[in-house]
């Protein structure tokens, strides 16, 4: 049976997940033993399984999330809980103008009408989708944790070896660390079977002193970069 939820006063919490997060089940669950009114929407479902229409007019966005299990309109909802949804900022496909895939084409504005309901709904958000997204910037992360007074490495994300070199030495005594900026796998094979050097943007900081063992003397240390060969 279709549940239509609609009322004059907020009262619905939209939850954005995915149809296999236990987690959310569980708060469901509690939130419907105190009679609050909840909105699972799983993002994967768009555009097959589920529907997004806005309304823009009078400078207001409005509108409505439909799924096979009901719908609610966005005036409708109190607050918005982005737990997790697979694949939300995956590397869209190309968007090439004179690229003639179907799939591609509806991947592309599904994305496009996803990110207007995320940054034309105006409600409490748990979570806001974007400003996850800008979280995982190691750049802004560090500049706002330092901020906040908290003590941070000393940092240079380049992918100019001269930079990166140098950034080193200065370092003298202390030891550094290079990590990616964004956690993922290479194929080592891969790798060695390309013939040119891949200037690859990485993180290179300081390290604790005592992160590791070090030996008293100063080691001798090679020009350090972040290109892949």
């Amino acid at each position: 049976m279709e549940v239509i939820i609609s009322s004059t006063v907020s009262s619905t919490v939209l939850v954005i997940t995915n149809d296999h997060d236990e987690h959310v089940d569980a708060v469901i669950e509690e939130l419907d033993r105190r009679a609050v009114r909840v909105f699972r929407f799983n993002p994967e479902e768009f555009t097959r399984g589920a529907s997004i229409s806005m309304d823009i007019c009078n400078g207001r966005i409005d509108g409505e999330i439909r799924t096979a299990n009901g719908q609610v309109a966005f005036h409708d909802i109190c607050a918005a809980w982005y737990r997790r949804s697979r694949a939300l900022f995956a590397p869209l496909p190309s968007m090439n103008a004179l690229c003639g895939d179907l799939e591609n084409y509806v991947t592309v504005q599904s994305n496009a009408a996803l990110s207007g309901l995320f940054s034309g709904l105006q409600t409490l958000w748990v979570g806001q989708p974007f400003r996850l997204r800008q979280a995982d910037v190691k750049a802004v992360q560090l500049a706002q944790a330092s901020n906040a007074g908290l003590t941070t490495p000393k940092t240079l994300i380049s992918n100019d070896a001269s930079r990166v070199s140098a950034f080193v030495e200065a370092l003298g005594y202390t030891d550094c660390a290079i990590k990616p900026l964004v956690a993922t796998r290479v194929d080592g094979e891969e790798v060695a079977r390309s013939r040119s050097r891949l200037s690859c943007p990485g993180a290179t900081r300081s390290t604790p002193p005592l992160s590791r063992p070090r030996s008293s003397s100063r080691t001798s240390r090679r020009p350090t970069n972040c290109a892949a060969s």
